[in-house]
C-alpha cells in the first residue's frame, strides 16, 4: 500500500466537517486527523493495509499521518470532519495515543452523529473557541467510549511533518534517499528502514508516486505536452510514469472486478 502526502494549506478554519459523496480517493496521508460518518451505501477502506467495508452508521478514522483509501461502488454518502494538525498537536496532553481506526457501534455512534449535524448547520458562524469546543466533544465522545489503539511511534509526526514538506517542496528536482537523509541528520540505512516503518513503502517508490500524482493532475487540466509535463515533475524517463500507471489501472480494474 502505496500512498502520497497531501498538503492541506488553503483551510481557512481549524475544523472542516461537511457532507459529501464517496467517488473514492487513492492512498494518501496528511497531518490532519480525518474522521468519516457513513449515511448510507458500502464504503471500502483501508488504513495502514487493514481493509473493512462499512455501512451506515459505521465510522472510521484516521489518526495524523496514517496510510488511508476509500472507496464506494455506488458513491454513497458520508459526512467529511478533519481537524488541522495545530489543533489537533493542541489536544496531544489528553489525546496521549492513537484512536482506534473503525468505530462500529452503531447506536453509539447517532449520538456523534448529533453533534456532526450541529456543525455542519452552524460551523460558518462559530468563533475559535466554539470550534474548538466542538472538537473535544466529537473526540472526547470517540475516546470514552471506544479507548485508544496502542500507540506506535506518535513521536515521530512532528519530524516526518518536516521530512516530507522538503519532499513535496522539492519532489521535482533529482534528490535522493542518501541526500534527504544527511539533510535530517540520519544513515541511509537507517532512515529507509524508518520510512518504509512509518509509511509502509520505500523512499523511492513514495517520490515516484508522488510524481505520477502531481504529474497527472497538471495533464489533466493542462494543455501542455504529455511528455514534458511528466519530465518537469522529477521523472527521468517517461517510462517510469507509465509503468506507475499501468499498475495503478490494473490495481483499480482488481477492485472493480471485486465489488461487481
Amino acid at each position: 500500500m502505496i500512498g502520497y502526502f497531501e498538503v492541506y494549506n488553503k483551510r481557512k478554519h481549524q475544523l472542516l466537517c461537511k457532507e459529501l459523496h464517496n467517488t473514492g480517493c487513492q492512498t494518501h496521508f496528511h497531518g490532519e486527523m480525518e474522521m468519516s460518518y457513513i449515511l448510507n451505501g458500502d464504503h471500502e477502506i483501508t488504513i495502514n493495509n487493514q481493509s473493512v467495508t462499512l455501512s451506515k452508521d459505521d465510522i472510521y478514522f484516521c489518526n495524523p499521518y496514517e496510510l488511508h483509501q476509500c472507496y464506494s461502488p455506488n458513491e454513497g454518502k458520508h459526512i467529511l470532519f478533519t481537524i488541522r494538525p495545530f489543533e489537533y498537536e493542541a489536544l496531544s496532553n489528553l489525546i496521549k495515543s492513537p484512536l482506534q481506526n473503525f468505530l462500529l457501534d452503531k447506536k453509539f455512534n447517532l449520538e456523534i452523529l448529533d453533534l456532526l449535524n450541529k456543525i455542519i448547520e452552524t460551523q460558518n458562524t462559530l468563533n475559535g473557541l466554539e470550534r474548538r469546543g466542538y472538537i473535544g466533544l466529537v473526540l472526547g465522545k470517540a475516546l470514552n467510549h471506544y479507548g485508544y489503539r496502542k500507540d506506535d511511534g506518535k513521536g515521530r509526526n512532528q519530524r516526518f511533518e518536516e521530512i516530507l514538506l522538503y519532499i513535496d517542496n522539492n519532489y521535482k528536482t533529482p534528490i535522493t534517499r542518501d541526500v534527504i537523509a544527511k539533510k535530517f541528520g540520519y544513515s541511509p540505512a537507517y532512515f529507509s528502514r524508518i520510512f518504509k516503518e512509518h509509511f509502509h513503502c520505500s523512499f523511492l517508490e513514495y517520490i515516484n508516486n508522488l510524481r505520477y500524482e502531481r504529474a497527472l493532475t497538471e495533464i489533466s487540466i493542462s494543455n501542455k505536452s504529455k511528455t514534458n509535463t511528466i519530465l518537469n515533475h522529477g521523472f527521468n524517463n517517461v517510462q517510469s510514469f507509465y509503468r506507475i500507471d499501468r499498475k495503478r489501472k490494473k490495481q483499480y480494474e482488481t477492485l472493480k472486478r471485486y465489488h461487481n
